[in-house]
């Protein structure tokens, strides 16, 4: 796909035309209690028919994106608790 980037003289701006959907909408059943539910829910889609493979490879990536993000959240509490304890320790 070739993006065309427009130049706007008076305002010496770039514009970038808005990005349209490549792909029809789809609707498919999604167990959303838990990350791997739903990859599951996907990848059962897939296996039916009900979800193309490329878009079902998508919502698997950002289902991963998502772990990603839990986990440093996750991380990040973990270490502002060591912090305090350490902290209750030096006192």
């Amino acid at each position: 796909m070739i993006s065309v980037l427009l130049l706007d003289r008076k305002d010496k701006r770039l514009s970038i035309p808005p990005i349209k959907p490549t792909a029809e909408t789809v609707c498919f059943d999604l167990d959303d209690t838990d990350l791997p539910s739903a990859a599951k829910s996907i990848l059962r889609a897939v296996a039916a028919g009900e979800l193309p493979p490329d878009q079902g490879k998508a919502l698997i990536e950002g289902l991963g994106a998502v772990a990603r993000v839990i986990e440093v959240a996750e991380l990040q509490k973990a270490v502002e608790e060591l912090r305090e304890q350490m902290e209750g320790m030096r006192q």
